[in-house]
């Protein structure tokens, strides 16, 4: 659900082919944390998925911004 809804603003017009590389990657590497956490679920795994949660919104909202001005 997270992947179709961020790239919603690619869709709509509202952002370009770059933002939704970065969005894809960055969707990929919360899902990647997640599921390494799912397999062994140890305290490192969950620091690992919470700095993946904390950076995920922050560089998905920088590059909206960056490629609406690109284009």
């Amino acid at each position: 659900l997270l992947l179709p809804v961020t790239l919603l603003p690619r869709l709509l017009g509202m952002a370009g082919a770059a933002y939704a590389m970065v969005a894809i990657a960055a969707t990929l590497g919360l899902l990647f944390a997640g599921v390494l956490f799912d397999r062994q679920k140890t305290a490192a795994g969950a620091r690992r998925v919470l700095l993946a949660t904390v950076l995920y919104l922050p560089i998905v909202l920088l590059v909206l911004v960056v490629d609406r001005r690109a284009t």
